[in-house]
């Protein structure tokens, strides 16, 4: 789930953007305007980097999952709620790339795992990684043809939520 929502922020994402409905900016301006989002989000990634491991060790593995996972739905969720790309997208792009970050670099199967089985669970990952991209280029691509673009963005972050409600328990 979380390529999923890698992929939807990096390529779908653009289709929301340019849509009179939602944010309507300019095809001139939109690999500007998603460069500089972008650049500005990864800066605040970068930073928080530095202090991401004293978050974890604070708060646990499996909290850092759950509220990277709520972040990503809120993330996710919200955009076809704003129209304006100056904050609100932007805050809601950091939120997408904190989300992804807290998601993707907490060691949690050590966790679940037995020690002689890690190399195993390492590989099922990488499986979800590709499968994940698989179902983003084709499943959702295909779904922005048949429903309202917003629907989908709503879907993808109820589906973000569910999985972190599902890891609460």
């Amino acid at each position: 789930m979380i390529v999923i929502a890698m992929q939807t922020k990096l390529s779908f994402v653009m289709y929301i953007l340019k849509s009179k409905d939602y944010y309507n900016v300019p095809e001139k301006q939109l690999s500007s305007e998603m460069a500089t989002m972008n650049s500005i989000s990864e800066i605040v990634n970068i930073v928080q980097s530095f202090f991401l491991g004293v978050i974890v060790d604070t708060l646990g593995r499996k909290e850092i999952l759950i509220i990277g996972l709520f972040m990503l739905a809120g993330g996710l969720g919200f955009i076809p709620l704003f129209t304006s790309l100056y904050p609100w997208y932007l805050i809601l792009r950091i939120l997408i790339g904190l989300g992804i970050s807290w998601t993707s670099n907490v060691p949690i199967v050590p966790d679940y795992v037995k020690p002689s089985s890690l190399g195993v669970a390492g590989s099922y990952g990488t499986l979800f990684v590709f499968l994940g991209r698989i179902v983003s280029q084709t499943v959702i691509y295909q779904l922005a043809t048949l429903l309202p673009i917003g629907l989908i963005f709503y879907s993808l972050g109820g589906v973000m939520a569910a999985s972190a409600i599902f890891m609460f328990w």
